[in-house]
């Protein structure tokens, strides 16, 4: 941001351990250290030991509450909400199937700044920048080149944002209703 307001991070996801939430707050830990003013919000269902080795961290690093925001669950209908008083998406997960998660992000317009494990840049392809989401120093060399970009960051929100488009439920069940009737079809013949 141009007007010295915090640049407000956000990370969608369940807390369990291949999802990074640790090493992203440490990662954001770091920026502070190196005076860059930024925020993390977390939303997402918490999961037994994981989200209290993630709670005794932030009371660790942040213990005033003041750049580790963990919301907890929030409907799917406020979500939209919440992508739009942030700045930027963070996707640390280092395992997925269909990341739809970061397909919403994609559609919300924040850049954003992703794990490099697939099929993260199968699905994000050029529209974001990537990081090893095991390696704190990753994370962080990802979010402050991102931060100190603000051309980058905009042309990475665009080009995510349309290449959500290739993305529909309607196309989804379209495509998996076309295959079976050509599965059955071709068993027929």
């Amino acid at each position: 941001r141009d007007n010295g307001d915090p640049i407000k991070l956000l990370y969608v996801s369940i807390q369990m351990p291949y999802k990074h939430h640790i090493e992203l707050i440490n990662a954001v830990h770091e920026l502070r250290k190196k005076n860059i003013s930024v925020e993390l919000t977390l939303i997402g269902p918490r999961w037994g030991w994981y989200s209290k080795k993630i709670y005794k961290l932030i009371e660790k690093v942040d213990p005033s509450g003041v750049f580790v925001r963990d919301e907890g669950l929030v409907p799917f209908s406020r979500l939209h909400f919440r992508y739009s008083e942030h700045d930027i998406f963070v996707f640390p997960s280092s395992c997925e199937n269909m990341p739809n998660v970061l397909i919403e992000a994609m559609a919300s317009g924040l850049p954003i700044v992703c794990s490099d494990r697939g099929p993260m840049p199968e699905v994000l392809g050029d529209g974001g920048l990537y990081f090893n989401p095991e390696s704190v120093d990753s994370i962080v060399n990802a979010l402050e080149f991102t931060i100190g970009n603000k051309r980058i960051r905009e042309n990475k929100a665009e080009k995510s944002f349309l290449s959500a488009q290739r993305f529909s439920w309607e196309k989804c069940a379209s495509n998996t209703f076309a295959f079976i009737a050509s599965f059955e079809n071709a068993k027929s013949r």
